[in-house]
Order: structure tokens, then sequence, then C-alpha cells
């Protein structure tokens, strides 16, 4: 074995060890900044996970340190049934570069892969399925809004049915 090849199996293991221990415990929000696959990274360190505890607002998630350059953002979502959280793609929860609202509808965690992949101005419902929890969301999505995740804000902050921006 080639003295790259250890080091790379090396790097593997210590990148991924703090990741995965760094997930236990953890509550609320977690979003996920995964760099792009077409930008050729291997080794299952192109990753992040950034913690946004329930009630914690957060005007501006900058002080993540993979908030800059390249990346695509996933999310787990935890706590009970009825629990809410709005992402925007614009500091401070100004919704004009777009937001996604998450309701959750029962009490297991929830797993988005595609914040992306959801109807537009209307109330979507996704079913409980492969053992993560069910949700609704309200999309007003922009274009390269799973890109632009700038701040978070939990509960419902709208009056009447849809929210606006």
């Amino acid at each position: 074995m080639t003295q790259s090849k250890v080091l790379a199996i090396v790097l593997s293991i210590l990148l991924f060890l703090p990741i995965s221990s760094g997930a236990k415990g953890r509550s609320g929000l977690i979003l996920n900044a995964e760099g792009l696959r077409e930008l050729g990274y291997s080794y299952g360190g192109n990753f992040a996970l950034y913690d946004v505890p329930h009630g914690e607002d957060r005007g501006r998630i900058d002080d993540f340190n993979h908030f800059q350059g390249q990346k695509r953002y996933s999310l787990t979502l935890d706590g009970e049934a009825g629990r809410i959280v709005t992402l925007y793609a614009r500091p401070h929860f100004k919704g004009n570069a777009g937001f996604l609202v998450i309701r959750k509808t029962d009490d297991r965690q929830v797993w988005i892969q595609d914040l992306m992949d959801f109807p537009k101005g209307v109330w979507h419902s996704v079913p409980s399925q492969n053992g993560y929890g069910g949700f609704e969301v309200y999309s007003q999505a922009a274009p390269l809004f799973d890109q632009n995740i700038s701040s978070v804000k939990w509960g419902k902050w709208w009056s009447g049915e849809k929210p606006q921006s």
C-alpha cells in the first residue's frame, strides 16, 4: 500500500469520527452542508453539521465555518408533532430570496435531503417513510435556495393559513 493511500485512510477515519460522534445528543435542527458532488471531493470529509437548538432563532448563520463556498444543505429536524421551523436564504429572516417552512406531523425525526423538491406557494404533505417522520412544508424557494440558507426562525411567524414573505 502506498504512503498516500495510508494517509488517505487515516484522514478519512479522523474526519469521520468527530463528525459522527458530534451529531449524537443534538436537538432541534441540524443543517448538513455538503459539498457539491460535481466538485469531485472524496473520502467522506466533504460535509459539516450545523446545530440550531430548538427555540434559538439565528438571524445569521455565517458563524458556521462552512457557510462560505459551494455546498448544498440537507437537514434533520427533531421534536414533537407541530414543531415549526423556517429556513431563509437571506440573513435576518428576509424572505425575498426564498424561504421554506417545515411543520412536523409526528414525533419521529424528519430528514429532508432535497430542499428544492416541493411545490411552491402551497402546503405540501410528506408522509412518514423509511423510519423517518412525516411533515408539511410550504416553499417559496428561489433558485439556488438549497445553497444559500442564511437564517433560521422557530415557530409560526405569519398570520392566516399561508406564510407570506
